[in-house]
C-alpha cells in the first residue's frame, strides 16, 4: 500500500486506511490541504478519506479544500457544496470564512470548484 523513497515521498490509496508514522508514531498536522483530489475518490470511500484526514489532525488543525464540481469521466463524486458541508460536519469539521479574491486562489477556476477553509468544532460545540 506504500512506497518509499529517499527522499521521503510516498504513495497511497487516499479510499483505504492508511497512517503516516515517524518514530513509530502517528503525524498529526497543523495544517491539511488537499486541491482538486476529493472529487477523484468514490463517493463510498469518502468517510476513509476523510477518517484518514482526521487520524493525522490535531484539535486546531486548519483545512483548505478545493473540489471540484464538473461531471467528467474521472470525477467519480461530484456533488453540490452543501453535501461536502454535511459531509464534513460528520466528521467534526466547520466551515471557517475566509477571503480569498479570485486571483488568490490555487485554481482561479470559482466557477468550477468548491473552496472550503475548515477548522475542528469546539468541545462545546460538539456537545450541543
Amino acid at each position: 500500500m506504500e512506497k518509499k523513497n529517499p527522499n521521503n515521498y510516498f504513495v497511497c490509496d487516499l479510499g483505504r486506511n492508511f497512517k503516516l508514522l515517524k518514530s513509530c508514531e502517528v503525524v498529526l498536522f497543523d495544517v491539511i490541504m488537499s486541491w482538486e483530489c476529493f472529487e477523484h475518490i468514490k463517493t463510498d470511500d469518502v468517510d476513509v478519506l476523510l477518517r484518514n484526514i482526521k487520524n493525522h489532525s490535531k484539535t486546531d488543525t486548519i483545512y483548505y479544500f478545493c473540489i471540484g464540481f464538473t461531471e467528467c469521466p474521472v470525477h467519480r463524486t461530484v456533488k453540490s457544496r452543501k453535501w461536502w458541508l454535511d459531509k464534513f460536519k460528520q466528521f467534526g469539521l466547520q466551515e471557517k470564512p475566509f477571503n480569498l479574491s479570485q486571483h488568490e486562489l490555487i485554481r482561479n477556476l470559482p466557477n468550477l470548484s468548491h473552496y472550503f477553509c475548515m477548522d475542528n468544532f469546539s468541545e462545546t460545540e460538539k456537545q450541543i
